[in-house]
Order: C-alpha cells, then sequence, then structure tokens
C-alpha cells in the first residue's frame, strides 16, 4: 500500500472521530493514534503503519503489545478502535487483497521461469550423456 493511500485513510479516521490529530500525550491523541495502529496492522507491516505515522517501528509494537489491556480497562479506547477498523475495513480490505493476488501472481511466474530453467537443464544433461 503506498503511504499516501494509508495516511488519507488516517485522515478519514481523524475525522470520523472529530480530533485534530497531534503528536501530543493527551489521553484523546494517544488513544486515537494507539487504536488506529493497531487497526492497520491488519492490512499492513508495523513499520509501514510506522512511516505513515512519521514514528518509529517500535512504538507500533508498543501499541500493539498494549492493545489488549488497552480494550479492557481503558475508557474511550475500544470505542476509537472500533471506529479505525471499520475506516480500514472499508478502505483498505480490496486494496490489501489486490496486493496479496499480485504478489502471488509474481511468484508463479517467477517460478515457472525456474521451472522452464530446470527443465532446459535436464534436458541438455539427457542429451548429453547420450
Amino acid at each position: 500500500m503506498r503511504l499516501d493511500e494509508t495516511k488519507k485513510v488516517i485522515n478519514d479516521y481523524y475525522l470520523a472521530l472529530n480530533i485534530v490529530p497531534n503528536t501530543t500525550r493527551y489521553r484523546e491523541q494517544v488513544q486515537a493514534r494507539s487504536a488506529m495502529m493497531v487497526a492497520l496492522c491488519a492490512f499492513m507491516s508495523k513499520t509501514e503503519v510506522a512511516k505513515a505515522f512519521d514514528m518509529h517501528h517500535a512504538s507500533v509494537i508498543h501499541h500493539m503489545k498494549n492493545h489488549e489491556g488497552n480494550l479492557a480497562s481503558w475508557t474511550g479506547y475500544a470505542e476509537k478502535f472500533e471506529i479505525a477498523e471499520r475506516v480500514c475495513h472499508g478502505k483498505l480490505r480490496m486494496p490489501s487483497i489486490e496486493i496479496k493476488l499480485s504478489r502471488v501472481r509474481n511468484e508463479i511466474k517467477r517460478l515457472k521461469i525456474i521451472e522452464q530453467q530446470l527443465e532446459s537443464a535436464t534436458t541438455e544433461n539427457l542429451i548429453n550423456h547420450e
């Protein structure tokens, strides 16, 4: 997924929350950032999520590690996470599937080339030994 597309999804999320994002440590900001980071991890790598937030991937790992506890006990977090999941699912599910399908197709092409090379080498080997 391209970085600009991911940032658009993040922007849509903050619009849904009616929050102006910033990098402060105010509860509302941290909850929103954490919930969206965790939701995005279902569709992309932690490194990609970190880049979209202009943060280090260790921050994403931290939020992933604390997610279950946050859901259980951090008032307001579960609601933000539900919204983040809905936004991500609505905007990223199909592109994510298409990207995975493209990777599979590219791998099939690569394997077919290797198959042809091996068949050619086997045929050549048989001819040389006759």
